[in-house]
């Protein structure tokens, strides 16, 4: 990812009493993000764990993509 924190998070401005975090997922000719929503209480107040959670998801997803574009799927 080009900024180490590549994530945005929605607090209630979508769905009052849920908030959301998504990440997004590259691979060439793919326009994506991966999202978790969940209830407001249950966000945890540090969200780095939640969001390295999620990029290493996504970056598992980009590698998916990526290499099924090019026949070289061996996951």
């Amino acid at each position: 990812m080009n900024s180490p924190i590549a994530a945005t998070v929605d607090r209630e401005e979508y769905a009052i009493g849920y908030d959301c975090i998504a990440v997004p997922v590259r691979a060439p000719g793919v326009i994506a993000s991966l999202a978790i929503s969940l209830p407001s209480d249950r966000l945890p107040r540090d969200l780095s764990t939640s969001i390295r959670a999620l990029q290493s998801s996504a970056a598992a997803l980009s590698l998916q993509f990526g290499t099924m574009r090019f026949g070289q799927f061996t996951m």
